[in-house]
């Protein structure tokens, strides 16, 4: 079964110790994934200096973030906060607290996206209307279709952001330079909008999905 990992993000800079951030500086952004190939969902939260670019930063004392009261490991390396779920999770609720107790609850909901029925072949000589599986399109919302070898040498991405759509044309070109046989189609919806409660300078909340199918290029 075809599933993508989810290993770290590229949202702000890694640590910086010498840096002290006061939590009402902290710029907040959290992710919720769902691989569907892997029914696996991953949520991950980001603490950053001043705005999304800023040094990432550890909290500090009693400081906790939760995802459905559970709570989100701290992972060093990266500098984020983390928790792995092998269940789908359509809805949640992340929750900060800061170390006098204040509590910070912002919910998140994922939109599926999946592939139709009997997608199995793609003609290489003709244009694909590709119409995903799932509701059409919402504001802040971008769907981004990804076909790879399955050795992942060579790639093509297109993406549909057009409020209403229910489709991504892809037209033959797209298919130059793949050779008849297995790829993997892979599509990926993502949800963007501003945080809610929060403890500083604001931040984001990013819902994404994620599916994966092996398909037969032919002629």
């Amino acid at each position: 079964m075809v599933g993508l990992v989810v290993v770290g993000l590229l949202t702000g800079c890694l640590k910086e110790p010498d840096i002290d951030v006061d939590q009402s500086e902290y710029y907040t952004t959290y992710f919720l994934f769902y691989d569907a190939g892997l029914n696996f969902t991953q949520p991950i939260v980001i603490f950053t200096g001043n705005d999304e670019n800023g040094f990432r930063q550890e909290l500090k004392g009693s400081a906790n973030v939760t995802f459905r009261n559970t709570t989100l490991t701290f992972d060093p390396e990266l500098v984020e906060y983390r928790l792995n779920i092998d269940e789908y999770v359509p809805i949640g609720e992340f929750k900060y607290t800061g170390q006098a107790g204040t509590e910070y609850v912002n919910e998140i909901e994922q939109n599926i996206i999946g592939f139709p029925t009997n997608f199995d072949s793609v003609d290489v000589n003709s244009d694909l209307e590709f119409f995903w599986k799932g509701d059409p399109l919402e504001e802040n919302e971008i769907i981004t279709l990804e076909i790879s070898e399955t050795d992942f040498q060579n790639s093509q991405k297109l993406s549909e952001d057009e409020v209403g759509s229910v489709k991504i044309l892809v037209p033959d070109i797209g298919f130059a330079g793949f050779g008849i046989g297995p790829v993997i189609f892979s599509l990926r919806r993502e949800k963007i909008l501003d945080v809610g409660p929060n403890p500083g300078v604001g931040g984001e909340i990013h819902n994404v999905y994620i599916s994966s199918k092996e398909v037969i290029l032919k002629n």
